[in-house]
C-alpha cells in the first residue's frame, strides 16, 4: 500500500473507499445510534453538571441570555417597528411591534402580535422563529415558523388587523426554500414539491407562482434550475424610485445567475460575470458586487468593487455603467443598506468596522461622509426600511456591550436620534484587548484579538480559549459576550479571536487564498496564531483550548489531529468532521465551491487531499490527543449531527478521552429554548474549567 504526505504533513492512504464501521450513526433516528447518543450524553452530563456550583452557572448564563437590558432590535417597516424577544417569561419568544415614534423612547410600550410559548403549547410542537416577509401596502405578512430551530420552516400568512392568522391564507409545510410575495394575491414559491423539485444540495430547485383561491397543487411553474445547481431563489427588491422582481440561480456558494422580470412579465438573464452579486435595486440603478475582477466594455473594474448598472441596459443584454465603491489596500466591502435617499455601505479597516454614507439628491450620488463610531468595533445595519430615511446602526466591541444608533438621515450631522444601549454585567475597566499579527508558514502575517486582563502575567500560565472560524467569506469582527465576559474573561481566562485566511476580513482574496486544495493556509494561519500566544508567553499547551463551530468545528478537529501537542481542550461544535462523505449528508454538497468534490472525477487528486485533513480519517489510536468535547443537535438539519456521533465513538473505541453531549431541539444556529441553551452553555465552561485545571468550585 503506497503512502503520500499531505501539504499538512499528515500521512494519507491511497486505501479510501473502504467500508465506514460507523455508518449506523448516521440514522438521525435510529434505534441503535439514539440508544449510543442517550448513554453517551448521560455519561458526560454526569460527569459535567456534577461540578460544585453547576447549577449557578446554569442559572448565571440563563439570566444574562434573557435579560431585561437587552436591546430589542427591531424592523422597521411602514412605521411600526417590529421585534423578536425571548426572557424568562419568554423562553421561546414573543413577537411584537410599536410605532416608531414610541420606539424612539426611553420606554417603548409594546403590542405583542403572537407568542411562541403558547403557540407551541397549544399545538404541542417547539416551534422557533424563523422570521418574516412584509407586503407593502398590505394587511398581511408570511411568517416562517421553524420546528426545533431546523433550517426547514413551515410558512404561514398571518393578518396585521387582525392579529391572527389568516383563516384561507397563504401557506405551506415544512420544507427548506422560499414563499415570497409576488403580489397582494400571489406568491413565489421554491419548495420541496415532491420527486426531481430539489437540487441535490436539499435546496429548490423549481420556481412556482400560486394565487389565491386556487388550490396549492396548481400552482404554476415560471422556473426550473438544474440538479446539480446548489438553488435557485425568486425575490422583489422594492424602493420608491423603482424596484425589480429577481430570478437567482446559485450554481454554487460563489456563482450565480440572475434574471429579471421584464415590463412583459418574463424573466430575462442578465449579462453578469457569475461571480457578481446584486445588493439592490433603486430605480435604474442595479448595485452589483464582484468577487473577481471583470473586464467589460474596456472598463477594468476591480474585484470586491461594487457597480452602479443601467437596468434598462441589462434587462437588454447590454453593460453600461460605472464603479460606485472601490475597495483599496487597506479597506474592504463588508455590506450595504438601502434607505430612501442614500446608501450606507460597511466596510472593514484593520478588522474592525467603519460606515460611510452616500446621499442621493438631484439624480446623483454626494461624496460619502463617515459615520463615527467606537473605534474597534463591529457594526450591525439593522432591518431597515427602504421607503425611510431612518438607519439602525448597533455598536459593539469585546468589552463593550451593544449600542443601538438610530439615525435620521434626513439631518446633515449624521448624528443619532436616539440611542439605547446595554449595561454591562460587570464591570470591564480591568480588561484590555490588543490586536497582534502572526507569521504563517508562507509568511502571511495573520491578525488576531486578544483580551484579557491589565494585570495578566505573561508566564505561560494563563488559561487561555482560542476561537476561530476562517471560511466562507465570513469576517470575525470584534464582538461582545457577556456569556464569555462572565464566565471566562472575570474568571481569570485570556480570550483569543484569530482572523485566519477563509475569512473575508480583507476582502474576496483573503477568502480564496484558502479555498479547496489551498485549504490548509487556514489550518496554518490557526497553528501560527497558537504558536505565537506560546512565544507570547501568553499560555502554554498545557493552558491552552480551541474552539469553533461548524466549519470552525471542521477547524479545531484538524487542528486536534494535526497538531496534538499545542493544546488541552477542543470544543467542536456541529462540526464537519468527515470530508469524504460530507458532501452526501443533508446540506453537505451546496458547500463543494468551498472544500472541493470528494467524488470529482475528473480532479483525481481532490479526494487524497480532503483525507490528508479529514480528522474522521486522521484520528489514530496510537497518539494522545488533547480533550475532546463535541457537541451537536438531533435537529440540525444542515450539517449532519453523524459527523461529532461518529468522530465520537470513533474515538473512545481508540481509548481517547472524549466528551459527546447532543441537543434535541435548537438546529444549527442553538436557536430555541433559552434553559436548553444556557444548559449546553454551562456544560461547556465546565469542561473548559475541568480540562484546563481550574478548581471544581464554579
Amino acid at each position: 500500500m503506497s503512502v503520500c504526505f499531505s501539504p499538512l504533513g499528515l500521512a494519507t492512504s491511497d486505501s479510501s473507499r473502504g467500508k465506514d464501521p460507523y455508518l449506523w450513526l448516521e440514522e438521525i433516528q435510529g434505534t441503535r445510534s439514539l440508544s449510543w447518543v442517550n448513554r453517551e450524553n448521560h455519561r458526560s452530563v454526569k460527569k459535567l453538571s456534577n461540578m460544585k456550583g453547576f447549577t449557578k452557572l446554569k442559572d448565571g448564563i440563563f439570566s444574562n441570555l434573557s435579560s431585561k437590558n437587552k436591546i430589542p432590535h427591531g424592523q422597521l417597516y411602514e412605521g411600526h417597528v417590529y421585534n423578536f424577544w425571548q426572557d424568562q417569561k419568554n423562553k421561546r419568544g414573543i413577537w411584537r411591534r410599536t410605532t416608531l415614534k414610541n420606539y424612539l423612547n426611553s420606554e417603548i410600550s409594546w403590542e405583542v402580535l403572537l407568542n411562541l410559548d403558547e403557540l407551541s403549547k397549544k399545538e404541542n410542537v417547539k416551534w422557533t422563529w424563523g422570521g418574516v416577509t412584509f407586503l407593502r401596502g398590505g394587511p398581511s405578512c408570511l411568517i416562517a415558523l421553524s420546528r426545533e430551530g431546523r433550517d426547514a420552516f413551515e410558512s404561514r400568512e398571518f393578518d396585521l388587523q387582525t392579529i391572527s392568522f389568516s383563516k384561507f391564507g397563504f401557506t405551506h409545510k415544512e420544507s427548506k426554500g422560499f414563499m415570497n410575495w409576488e403580489g397582494r394575491d400571489s406568491v413565489y414559491m421554491g419548495l420541496n414539491f415532491g420527486k426531481g423539485s430539489l437540487t441535490k444540495s436539499g435546496y429548490p430547485r423549481i420556481i412556482k407562482v400560486w394565487k389565491r383561491g386556487e388550490p396549492f397543487e396548481n400552482a404554476k411553474v415560471i422556473f426550473k434550475g438544474d440538479e446539480n445547481d446548489l438553488s435557485v431563489w425568486a425575490y422583489r427588491i422594492d424602493h420608491p424610485l423603482g424596484g425589480a422582481t429577481l430570478i437567482e440561480r446559485s450554481l454554487s456558494f460563489y456563482e450565480s445567475i440572475y434574471y429579471i422580470k421584464n415590463k412583459q412579465n418574463q424573466f430575462v438573464k442578465l449579462p453578469l460575470p457569475k461571480g457578481a452579486t446584486i445588493y439592490g435595486v433603486m430605480g435604474n440603478k442595479v448595485f452589483v458586487h464582484l468577487k473577481d475582477d471583470w473586464a467589460s466594455q474596456n472598463e477594468g473594474w476591480s474585484m470586491g468593487s461594487i457597480l452602479v448598472l443601467e437596468k434598462d441596459k441589462l434587462i437588454k443584454g447590454q453593460i453600461k455603467g460605472a464603479s460606485f465603491y472601490r475597495p483599496n489596500e487597506e479597506r474592504f466591502f463588508e455590506g450595504m443598506s438601502f434607505l430612501k435617499d442614500g446608501v450606507m455601505i460597511h466596510q472593514i479597516h484593520n478588522v474592525t468596522s467603519e460606515v460611510i454614507y452616500f446621499k442621493y439628491e438631484g439624480g446623483v450620488f454626494l461624496s460619502p461622509k463617515k459615520i463615527n463610531i467606537p473605534k474597534m468595533s463591529k457594526v450591525s445595519i439593522g432591518l431597515g426600511d427602504t421607503y425611510e430615511n431612518i438607519s439602525f446602526l448597533s455598536f459593539e466591541n469585546f468589552l463593550n456591550p451593544e449600542t443601538l444608533a438610530i439615525y435620521d438621515l434626513n439631518e446633515s450631522t449624521l448624528s443619532p436620534v436616539a440611542t439605547k444601549s446595554t449595561p454591562p454585567p460587570f464591570s470591564l475597566e480591568n480588561f484590555t484587548v490588543k490586536q497582534f499579527w502572526a507569521e504563517s508558514k508562507d509568511k502571511t502575517k495573520v491578525p488576531y484579538f486578544l483580551i484579557a486582563s491589565k494585570k495578566m502575567v505573561t508566564d505561560g500560565k494563563n488559561p487561555t480559549l482560542l476561537y476561530g472560524y476562517g471560511g466562507f467569506e465570513f469576517s470575525l469582527l470584534p464582538f461582545y459576550s457577556s456569556t464569555v465576559g462572565q464566565h471566562w474573561l472575570k474568571r481569570g481566562g485570556v480570550y483569543v479571536v484569530a482572523n485566519i485566511r477563509g475569512g473575508g476580513e480583507f476582502g474576496p482574496s483573503w477568502h480564496q487564498a484558502a479555498l479547496k486544495k489551498r485549504r490548509h493556509k487556514s489550518y496554518e494561519d490557526f497553528e501560527a496564531v497558537s504558536e505565537d500566544l506560546i512565544k507570547r508567553g501568553v499560555t502554554s499547551p498545557k493552558k491552552l483550548a480551541i474552539e469553533g463551530g461548524s466549519n470552525g468545528g471542521l477547524l479545531v478537529g484538524v487542528m486536534m489531529t494535526k497538531r496534538p501537542d499545542l493544546y488541552k481542550a477542543i470544543v467542536c461544535q456541529v462540526p464537519l468532521l468527515d470530508m469524504l462523505r460530507y458532501s452526501k449528508l443533508l446540506a453537505g454538497s451546496s458547500w463543494i465551491g468551498e472544500y472541493g468534490d470528494p467524488d470529482d472525477k475528473e480532479d483525481k487528486e481532490m479526494r487524497p487531499y480532503l483525507k490528508s485533513y479529514s480528522p474522521y480519517h486522521q484520528v489514530r489510536p496510537d497518539i494522545s490527543y488533547p480533550d475532546v468535547f463535541l457537541l451537536t443537535s438531533r435537529s440540525d438539519d444542515r450539517v449532519h449531527p453523524g459527523h461529532a456521533r461518529k468522530m465520537a465513538k470513533k474515538m473512545l473505541d481508540q481509548g481517547h478521552k472524549v466528551f459527546f453531549y447532543e441537543t434535541s431541539e435548537g438546529g444549527h444556529s442553538g436557536s430555541g429554548d433559552l434553559l436548553e441553551k444556557s444548559f449546553t452553555l454551562a456544560l461547556k465552561f465546565s469542561y473548559l474549567y475541568y480540562s484546563l485545571g481550574f478548581s471544581d468550585e464554579l
